[in-house]
Parts: structure tokens; sequence; C-alpha cells
């Protein structure tokens, strides 16, 4: 469909620019946009299909009261605390703010997070949390099937239910459990269940599933980390077939500690829980590591404006909206000159994040993805305000073709990982430096037909 559309928009741009022709008018300032535009939608057909690189839901819980606010991607779905479900400062590694405390018993200790379409239908899925456990819910009344994250529906049990379930042997205890996903998907119910047990018993152990259908075998998988060891694999990979999830939609919202599966039933931890995501594709362990890792970040990272332990597009985007205002508030002053201007936000991007100008989704490189991900935010040429993720590259928080400029006057498209001098496939970035070339032969070449029919016609009126 990408591919089609470009086409067509070349017809169309052909036929427009015969058109002009005609009438002695050349090539004209939006015909010239979309001419540089070209070069850089030829990336769409490099790069293949985009995906989303960061969480589509992000539930850190480090505001002091309210809502769990959602950083992650598309439309935020905000998380409402019932009455009873609260935070704490306790939390992994004691670096974060706080985390959700769901040790109150009863029905009204879980997070409502509404029903978003983003993490509805999902084609496959990686979800993580860290986990604190004081005692057992079942101790409390409640039920021992612990929902660390669940949108599951009544009778069908359409979409999805991260539990903890029994373990492989002896009785269930906060040092010995088993995680269990539940799937209602195109292909019919489903589960699978860690094939190995652990604990989280007055500790914070980080936990993660991933979970691909596409796959015929081994498709999915747990995981266990802590504070101070490294993600590992939880047990042995499982086969399940459940398909893409079924939608869930007007019938299930997304929670934690609670299902509507079963609505009159206490399913939160009697503990805590931190750093809630949901990403809609599969994370390898070395991602994972990332993420166990993002919520250990001490406080004070220098670049990360919210303090959430990571540098992401917020904490550039934050930048950028104070050196316009040109407050010179030394606390976005990272190069330590006493102003802040874009000197800052060329240190952040190229020292900081240790990346290049136009790595929009900031892991690291600058290819054919970055382009993929901006020109679907759909904000090339039109005036309206850009994020970094979105194509603002050079700091006047619009998307156009100055960030292009910059991106490859930084020179680091193609070049992989910083470091890692690979050197840019002749595939895709030759194409695009000739095209590049070409293209500007074109410009020039009819700005001095312009040129010269203007001083024809000059000469003719005196």
């Amino acid at each position: 469909m990408v591919g089609k559309n470009l086409f067509l928009k070349q017809g169309g741009m052909r036929r427009s620019s015969e058109k002009n022709n005609q009438h002695g008018k050349g090539l004209d300032g939006r015909g010239s946009r979309f001419l540089m535009s070209l070069v850089f939608c030829l990336a769409f057909l490099i790069g293949g299909e985009a995906y989303g690189q960061g969480p589509v839901l992000h539930w850190t819980f480090d505001e002091a009261s309210g809502d769990a606010l959602d950083t992650g991607s598309g439309e935020p779905a905000n998380g409402v605390l019932l009455p009873d479900a609260e935070r704490t400062d306790n939390t992994p590694g004691g670096y974060s703010k706080h985390a959700l405390d769901l040790t109150a018993p009863g029905l009204e200790s879980w997070v409502n997070g509404g029903d978003p379409d983003k993490v509805d239908t999902l084609a496959q899925f990686t979800m993580t949390t860290w986990l604190y456990l004081e005692g057992l819910n079942s101790e409390q009344g409640g039920s021992g099937n612990v929902r660390l994250l669940a949108k599951q529906s009544s009778g069908n049990f359409d979409g999805f239910s991260w539990n903890l379930n029994n373990p492989l042997d002896g009785d269930r205890a906060t040092d010995n459990f088993r995680l269990g996903m539940f799937l209602g998907g195109e292909e019919g119910f489903a589960f699978g269940q860690s094939t190995e047990s652990m604990g989280a018993d007055g500790q914070w152990t980080f936990a993660a599933v991933t979970y691909d259908p596409e796959g015929d075998e081994d498709n999915m998988l747990f995981y266990f980390g802590d504070e101070s060891l490294g993600v590992e694999q939880l047990g042995d990979p499982l086969t399940v077939y459940a398909g893409q999830l079924n939608s869930t939609t007007g019938i299930a919202t997304v929670n934690v500690g609670f299902t509507d599966a079963a609505p009159g039933n206490d399913f939160s931890a009697d503990g805590f829980q931190d750093d809630v995501r949901i990403y809609d594709r599969v994370l390898d362990l070395a991602e994972l590591e990332e993420v166990r890792l993002a919520n250990l970040q001490a406080a004070g990272l220098l670049g990360d404006f919210n303090d959430d332990g990571v540098l992401n597009a917020l904490d550039i985007d934050t930048l950028t909206t104070e050196v316009i205002a040109g407050t010179n508030d030394v606390s976005y002053d990272v190069n330590d000159d006493q102003r802040v201007d874009q000197l800052d936000r060329g240190v952040w991007v190229s020292d900081l994040k240790n990346t290049y100008v136009g790595d929009a989704n900031l892991d690291g490189v600058f290819d054919s993805t970055d382009f993929v991900s901006v020109f679907v935010a759909g904000l090339y040429e039109t005036g309206q305000a850009a994020g970094w993720s979105e194509g603002d590259w050079d700091g006047d928080q619009r998307f156009d073709s100055g960030d292009f400029v910059a991106a490859f006057v930084d020179g680091g498209y193609e070049l992989g990982p910083k470091g890692a001098m690979a050197v840019p496939e002749p595939s895709s970035f030759w194409l695009l430096l000739g095209l590049a070339v070409v293209l500007q032969g074109v410009v020039m070449r009819r700005m001095r037909r312009r040129s010269a029919q203007l001083v024809r016609v000059s000469k003719a009126r005196r």
C-alpha cells in the first residue's frame, strides 16, 4: 500500500509539472518540497514494514497521587487507581519514585486502564512488570490466581490474562509459584505456564512474557530477574496455539489486579507492582535486560528530564521546548556552558544518548525504519507541532525538509550503532544518495530555465 500511494503521488507530480511547464510556471515550491520528500520516502520501500519500538502501554506509578499516567505510544490509556489501591515508596533498587501498593484486601484494590484499542487484538506481544509479594492473596480471602495484567472477557475468554499459578512442586507460596498466560484468539482459547517456578518473597522480582502466534513452535517464553540478577529465561519455551488475540472492545478493560472474566473476585497481589509495560512486538533477552535496567537507573541521570530512569523522546522534546523558550534554565544545560541552546540538543543526541540525528525511535541506529515511523506519523510539511519521534530532528518543532538536511549532515545513516564502524549498504545508501543527486540536478536545471525565462521576459519589456 505504501508503494502504491508513492507511485500514485509520482504520477500526480508528473502531470502537475507538465501542466505548469505548459504555462511557463516551472517547478513551484510545493513541487520542490515533494521532490525532496520523495527521496526519503524511498526508505519505506527499502525498510519494509514499520513496528513500534517502545511500549504501547507503560505505567511507571511514579506520580505522587492520582492516575497512573500512560507514557506508551498512541492515545494515552491512563490507569485509574481504585480507592484501596495506593502508592508505596518501596521501589526496585530504591531508584524510582513510587510503586503500586495492592496490599489492601477486597475488590477495591486494583487499577483500571480502560478499553484502549492499542492493546486490543494484539498480533504478538511482550509484557513486563516488577513484583514484590508480602503474602498470598488467597490468605486475605481473594483468589490465588493473581492477575498481573489482564484484558479478558467472560464467556469465550477472549483477550489475555497474565497470572500467578500453582508451582510444579509443593504448595503455592510467595517464593514458589509459576507464571501463566491465558489467551483467547482466532484459533480458540489456549494457555501456557512456565515449566519452572520462581518467587518474589519480600524482594523485587522482574517478570516478563512474550508471545508470537506466527511461530509454529516455541512461541511463548517466560523470563525473570531481580535487582541484581540479569534477565534469564524461566523454564522451557512453550508452544501455544491461540492465534492473534480476539477483540475485547466494549466487553473488557485492561487492568492490574482484576479481570472482567470473573469480576466478582479479588485478583490483586498481596504486595506491590511497578513499571508495567505492554509491547506490540516480541522483545529478545537483551532488550528485556534493558527494560529491567531502565527501572534501576539512579535518579539524576543527565538528560533524563522527567526522571523516569531512561533517555527517550520525551526528554529530547522537553529540551527542545526549553531551547525555543530561551530561558537558559541551567537544569537543561547538559554541556555545562551556562546556556541552553542547540548545542545542548547536539550533546544530548550524540553524547548522552549515543546516537545520530535521524534516529527517530532512539534504538541507537539511523536506518530506513526511522523514515517509516516518521512518515507514518503523518506530520511532514503540515506545519503542525512535531516531536523527535515524529520527525523534528532540527529542533524547530516541525517536520519538514530541514530535518532531513540535519540528519544527513550528521552523517549517521546506516552506520549502525555508534562505534560499530559499519559501512552503509550500497543497496540503500547509494540509491538514496544517487537519487538525491539526480533530483537535485533536475531542480537546478528547471530553476536555471525559469531564471532564463524571466531574463528574456525582462529584456522584451524594456
